[in-house]
C-alpha cells in the first residue's frame, strides 16, 4: 500500500467515528453513538488495513480510555478472557504435534485409506481437511496437508506442481476443507469461540460443547455433501486415476516407526481435554468452576513439566510456545469481544 493511499485510510477510519458520534447522538445517546462509532472505525481499518489487525484491536482500549463509554476494567478483561484461556490452552495442547511428528503420523494414517481414483482422493482430502480443522486452527491444517499433498502428487509422476491437473482440486480441498469444517466444534475457530461467549454473555447460561456438535452436525454434513458434488462434477472424469498414491502414503507412514513414547504423551493430553470438554455436563455441577477452556489450559501446561524422551527438555519449552503461539489471533479475537463489550455496555446494542 502507497503511503497516500494508507494515510487517507488512517485519516478516514476517526472520521467515521466522529459522523457517528454526532449523527447517531439523538437516537442512541452519546455513549451509544461513540460505540457505533468505535465499530465502524475498527471495521473500516480491518477491512483496508492501513494499520496491522491486531493493532486495530486494541482501538477499543484506547477510544474507551478518551471518552468512558463503559467502564475500563470490563474492556481490558476481554483481551484474557475464558475465550481466550481457551484458545491459549489448545496452542499448547497442539504445538507439539510437529515437534514429536503426532500430526505427521495422524494425517498419513488417515491419508493411507485413499484410493488412487480422483473421487477417492478428493474425498478423502476434503473430510480429512474439514474433520482436523475442526479440532485445529485453519492455517495449522493448511500448513500440515499441504507439504503432503505436494509430495503425493510428486510421487504419482508429477514433476511441475504448477502444471499438474490433480493438484488444483486436491490444494481446494484442502482449502475449502479447512475453511468448512471449522465449524464443526467450539475448537475450530475464533468464530466459534466467540459466538459462545456472546451467547453466554447475552443468556447467562453457560453453552455447552455437546450441545454445539448436536446443532451444527446437520449442517456440517450437508456442506461436505454438497462441496464434494461440485467437486465430483467440477474436476472428475471416467477413468482418471493418480497412480501409486496409496502405496505412497503407507510407506510414508511406515516410515514413521512405531509411534514414540512423546507422541502418545501429546496424543493422550488432547484426547483427555476433549472428553473433558464434551463430558463437562456430567460434572458442571460438581466442578461449576472447571470449565472447558481451563480444561485446555490445565492439560496444556504439563507439556511444561513432563519431560520429553531425551530427558533434557520437557515436551514444550517456553521458548518453542513463543514462537508459535497464535498471539495475534488472541488479541484480535481480544479486540472483538472489547468491542462488542462497549455496544453492549453504552446501551447501542439494545
Amino acid at each position: 500500500m502507497d503511503t497516500k493511499k494508507r494515510l487517507i485510510y488512517l485519516i478516514i477510519g476517526p472520521v467515521l467515528f466522529a459522523i457517528a458520534s454526532v449523527a447517531l447522538k439523538g437516537a442512541l445517546g452519546g455513549l451509544g453513538a461513540m460505540a457505533i462509532g468505535t465499530l465502524l472505525w475498527m471495521v473500516f481499518w480491518w477491512a483496508t488495513q492501513p494499520v496491522s489487525l491486531t493493532v486495530t484491536a486494541f482501538l477499543p482500549v484506547g477510544i474507551n480510555a478518551l471518552f468512558g463509554m463503559v467502564e475500563q476494567s470490563g474492556v481490558i478483561a476481554q483481551y484474557a478472557s475464558g475465550s481466550i484461556i481457551l484458545i491459549f490452552g489448545s496452542c499448547l495442547l497442539t504445538i507439539p504435534w510437529a515437534t514429536t511428528g503426532l500430526d505427521r503420523r495422524v494425517a498419513l494414517k488417515v491419508l493411507s485409506l485413499v484410493g488412487p481414483s480422483m473421487k477417492s482422493q478428493i474425498t478423502v482430502w476434503l473430510l480429512a481437511s474439514m474433520i482436523f480443522s475442526s479440532c485445529l486452527p485453519n492455517v495449522a491444517v493448511c500448513a500440515l496437508f499441504t507439504p503432503i499433498a505436494v509430495a503425493m502428487i510428486h510421487a504419482a509422476g508429477y514433476e511441475d506442481i504448477k502444471k499438474a491437473a490433480p493438484a488444483v482440486p486436491i490444494l481446494l480441498c484442502i482449502g475449502w476443507g479447512a475453511g468448512l469444517g471449522g465449524v464443526g466444534s467450539p475448537l475450530g475457530g475464533a468464530m466459534n469461540v466467540a459466538a459462545i461467549s456472546f451467547f453466554q454473555e447475552l443468556s447467562g447460561h453457560e453453552f455447552m460443547y455437546v450441545d454445539w456438535i448436536v446443532r451444527i452436525l446437520p449442517f456440517f454434513i450437508l456442506t461436505a455433501i454438497v462441496t464434494l458434488l461440485l467437486m465430483f462434477f467440477f474436476f472428475t472424469r471416467k477413468g482418471e486415476k493418480l497412480e501409486g498414491t496409496k502405496d505412497y502414503f503407507e510407506k510414508a507412514y511406515a516410515e514413521l516407526g512405531t509411534m514414540k513414547r512423546d507422541e502418545k504423551i501429546c496424543g493422550t493430553l488432547f484426547l483427555l481435554a476433549m472428553i473433558g470438554a464434551f463430558a463437562r455436563p456430567l460434572f458442571a455441577k460438581a466442578l461449576p468452576s472447571l470449565e472447558p477452556a481451563y480444561i485446555f489450559a490445565i492439560l496444556g501446561a504439563l507439556s511444561f513439566v513432563i519431560t520429553s524422551a531425551d530427558k533434557k527438555n520437557p515436551i514444550l519449552t517456553w521458548e518453542h510456545a513463543q514462537k508459535n503461539m497464535l498471539w495475534g489471533m488472541m488479541l484480535l479475537f481480544g479486540g472483538g469481544l472489547a468491542l462488542g463489550n462497549i455496544v453492549n455496555g453504552s446501551g447501542a446494542g439494545a
